[in-house]
């Protein structure tokens, strides 16, 4: 169980399993909190891919040149608008652009990355803004 939960009231219906006891003493000499520990391996594991979803996967990767070093931004602006502030795009890539000079900083050739952006919204006009910017 969490040990942060308040005790006097009830158990949340939510609430994970308890470490198992086999390694719950190993595993307070390795980690702080164990329970946060066992709960993110037991979460890692009912949201690992399956086999057909990865070649899935693979395959669109494969069809939009998904290559490495790139940088993803979702951009949501159609169902936010009541609860946040809208940024413009410029704004998001500023971030994206120290992003690749601090990567730019760490090459041991000193060549600077290509930049690759993959760009995700709710608005599709919001490509089309982006790549004129």
């Amino acid at each position: 169980m969490f040990p942060d939960w308040d005790r006097s009231e009830p158990k949340p219906a939510h609430q994970p399993m308890a470490v198992p006891v086999d390694i719950a003493s190993r595993l307070q000499r390795f980690h702080e909190m164990p329970s946060a520990w066992w709960v993110g391996q037991f979460i890692s594991y009912m949201m690992r891919i399956r086999p057909e979803m990865q070649q899935i996967i693979n395959q669109v990767q494969m069809q939009l040149n998904f290559s490495h070093p790139i940088v993803g931004v979702h951009v949501r602006r159609t169902d936010k608008t009541s609860e946040a502030k809208l940024f413009p795009i410029e704004e998001y890539m500023i971030h994206v652009e120290n992003y690749y000079h601090s990567l730019d900083l760490k090459s041991p050739l000193g060549v600077p990355a290509h930049r690759r952006v993959f760009l995700a919204s709710d608005q599709s006009s919001l490509i089309t803004e982006a790549k004129k910017k």
